[in-house]
């Protein structure tokens, strides 16, 4: 029997509380919404992404012990423009466990690294795999192992909140069975083609919706939440 943690994120909470009894057959959307972009490379005008955007999301690693170097830059960028920042890592559940992959990620971005507060929960993100098998060769079991090992192994690295789960419902009813496994992790509702507004199961509302992308190296994004929800919206500072 896996354990999980009782500890449940700001942002988990408020999704619960303020948005509790919306259909999870839909995106349920507060009354505030925050823009915010998500990037991998550079070539970023930040001055620009400024004037719309309060956060941004950097991908930091993929995989076993893929890197992404334009991370530290990125991040950095962010931070001095005054965003709420935050990592994200591409999981490849076929190349190694949850817990080294947690691990990877959180020595390589996925932890605080600006003393300014501002650093957002790291995202796991979990979508279609190869076309031959978008599961990564796991069956639902398995993959909600998988994944309980990564949350686990985040919030002892991170001594605060699960991580963000980024996905589609689509990607979740095949590869996890509809697991509800995991409804205090914050849901980022990742872009689809199929139906951006239908939730996976195990979640009443999105916390962060990629609602447009470009290309494979950029998204654009919305908070579910005030100002305030999102600057309470922090890891805790690592001593």
């Amino acid at each position: 029997m896996r354990v999980r943690s009782a500890r449940i994120s700001t942002l988990a909470a408020f999704c619960v509380v303020a948005l509790v009894g919306l259909s999870p057959s839909s995106a349920a959307r507060a009354d505030s919404v925050i823009e915010g972009v998500d990037v991998e490379s550079t070539g970023v005008n930040w001055a620009t992404v400024k004037k719309n955007a309060a956060f941004a999301y950097v991908k930091a690693t993929d995989g076993r012990d893929g890197v992404n170097a334009a991370f530290a830059q990125l991040n950095d960028a962010a931070s001095k423009a005054g965003l709420f920042h935050g990592a994200y890592h591409v999981a490849a559940p076929d190349l190694s466990n949850g817990m080294d992959q947690a691990n990877h990620f959180f020595d390589h971005g996925g932890g605080p690294t600006a003393a300014d507060n501002r650093t957002m929960p790291g995202a796991v993100v979990l979508r279609d795999g190869a076309k031959t098998d978008k599961c990564y060769g796991l069956d639902a079991t398995a993959m909600v192992s998988w994944l309980a090992m990564f949350d686990n192994t985040y919030i002892n690295r991170s001594k605060g909140p699960h991580p963000v789960i980024a996905t589609t419902a689509e990607w979740w009813k095949t590869c996890t069975g509809g697991s509800h496994d995991f409804g205090a992790n914050p849901l980022w509702l990742l872009h689809s083609a199929d139906s951006t507004e239908q939730l996976p199961a195990g979640w009443q509302a999105y916390a962060l919706l990629q609602y447009e992308v470009s290309g494979s190296k950029q998204g654009k994004d919305k908070f579910n939440g005030s100002k305030d929800t999102l600057a309470n919206f922090v890891l805790p500072q690592q001593e």
